[in-house]
């Protein structure tokens, strides 16, 4: 792995193994260096998201970084698993334990990605997102509760925002002729016309706003993409180290 532990993270893990029903310990996932604004601004806010999972019922997958599970609770993946930290953890949560977040366990990431690397990472995770969707859907039952709404929201409905994007663009377009949904059509061209921008000229990486437009926008892009690799049949699930 490219990431530091602290060291004290197993000792902060055993302790929350001594409840019974917890069956993974989370990490929190630091960048040390970026010059991706919008990546690092991503992270911070993944973090208070998983904090938040946490506190709903179970974190919603885990940072392959860093992450502890029972070894009793160890299952084989199956070849052509993509995302294998979040199916593991899972599928320990579908066997009604708990997956905890610790804030003082820290992960800090050493390696700089370019944005081709991280283009490509956002393709893979995007074709395991769609296809963690199809191997989990049982989280989505009521039984689950906080655990199912964070999955439903967290997972599910950012897989449908490409689609939804589409769709809004679409009918603002048709409907054009109201002012309402005009100056949405305006608002959506205007966020795209600042991504594509971002992306022909580099020098305005430099400007947070843009820079996090973009990143979002790449982020939905890759998404989409990503699920249809997947529902196509186009993605084998190797995984590819990226070299800096």
């Amino acid at each position: 792995t490219s990431a530091l532990v602290s060291c004290d993270s197993l000792l902060l893990a055993s302790q929350h193994y001594q409840n019974e029903n917890v069956g993974v310990v989370n990490a929190t996932y630091q960048i040390m260096r970026t010059s991706n604004q919008g990546e690092a601004a991503y992270w911070q806010y993944q973090s208070r998201v998983k904090h938040q999972e946490s506190l709903l019922g179970s974190t919603i997958g885990s940072h392959g970084a860093f992450y502890t599970f029972r070894t009793t609770l160890f299952e084989p993946l199956e070849a052509g698993t993509i995302n294998d930290d979040f199916i593991l953890p899972m599928r320990i949560v579908l066997r009604g334990f708990t997956s905890v977040y610790e804030p003082k366990m820290l992960a800090l990431e050493l390696e700089q990605s370019s944005d081709d690397a991280d283009f490509k990472r956002r393709l893979r995770i995007s074709a395991g997102n769609m296809q963690q969707l199809m191997q989990l859907k049982k989280l989505l039952r009521p039984r689950y509760r906080g655990t199912a709404f964070a999955f439903l929201s967290g997972k599910v409905l950012r897989l449908a925002t490409p689609y939804l994007m589409i769709v809004c663009l679409v009918c603002s377009l048709l409907l054009a002729q109201h002012p309402v949904f005009l100056l949405l059509l305006l608002a959506q061209v205007g966020i795209y016309g600042i991504a594509l921008m971002t992306y022909l000229i580099p020098a305005l990486n430099t400007v947070k706003p843009f820079k996090l437009i973009s990143y979002i926008v790449v982020g939905h892009i890759a998404n989409f993409v990503g699920g249809m690799k997947y529902l196509l049949g186009m993605e084998n699930g190797r995984w590819k180290r990226v070299n800096q």
